[in-house]
């Protein structure tokens, strides 16, 4: 899969953020805050309401640094441009989402260099290739079913990671707060206005309602899995 983002700041304000930690298996959206002149970051796990829609249209990939942050991404389909300097940058893609109402109701930036997710969002473009033509100009309401635990390394080195099971739930017109805005390919190295990603969460175990869905993916693909009761579908008038 090739994705793409767009490193050209010269528009002004930032998107908020949304971010996955792979290493727990959960949703967190990033709120900032202005306190004392100085802005702050604050997770809000929006796990058990998570729904958005994925703006494909939206994608790039390309090398991304979250330390500085910076990016060196492309529109998708472009070839991936040259490895930056540093030992820092990984591959990774950012894109555009909105979240349901219950998670937020506002349009986000999405990224991520955690091969789970990447493998996630990746698995889910291939559904939305084949989705799109019968749908054309909608885009793709997205829910989590559940996890999958990516094991690697071992002996001591052993981590586990776990990539969401990613499911389109159904089509809707373009929001109207999200308007399509072709990518265009650059290779800026240019630092975002915005923390890195929190990591703090790594030590709180994938959602409970999910338990039974977390499986080593060593093992053959699991069956389709089914929503957690408690996550609530989207409104049909959830996205505007």
């Amino acid at each position: 899969m090739a994705l793409g983002i767009n490193t050209d700041t010269a528009g002004g304000d930032f998107l908020p953020r949304v971010q996955y930690d792979a290493r727990a298996g959960r949703w967190s959206r990033v709120d900032r805050t202005n306190v004392n002149g100085s802005w702050e970051s604050n997770p809000v796990d929006i796990t058990d309401v998570f729904n958005a829609v994925f703006d494909y249209a939206s994608i790039m990939t390309g090398w991304i640094d979250f330390t500085q942050p910076a990016f060196v991404l492309v529109p998708l389909g472009h070839p991936k441009p040259p490895e930056p300097q540093g030992e820092k940058w990984k591959e990774g893609f950012r894109m555009r989402i909105k979240l349901a109402k219950a998670a937020g109701g506002d349009v986000r930036e999405f990224g991520s260099t955690a091969k789970a997710v990447i493998k996630a969002v990746s698995d889910l473009h291939d559904e939305y290739l084949k989705g799109v033509q019968g749908n054309p100009g909608m885009l793709p309401v997205v829910a989590m079913t559940g996890v999958l635990a990516v094991k690697t390394g071992s002996g001591q080195t052993t981590s586990t990671n776990y990539k969401p099971v990613l499911r389109i739930e159904r089509w809707v017109n373009r929001p109207a707060d999200m308007p399509l805005v072709v990518p265009t390919q650059s290779s800026n190295v240019t630092p975002m206005r915005m923390a890195p990603p929190s990591t703090s969460s790594a030590a709180v175990p994938p959602p409970q309602q999910r338990a039974a869905q977390v499986q080593q993916a060593a093992q053959p693909a699991p069956a389709a899995t089914s929503a957690p009761a408690n996550t609530p579908a989207a409104a049909e008038n959830d996205f505007g």
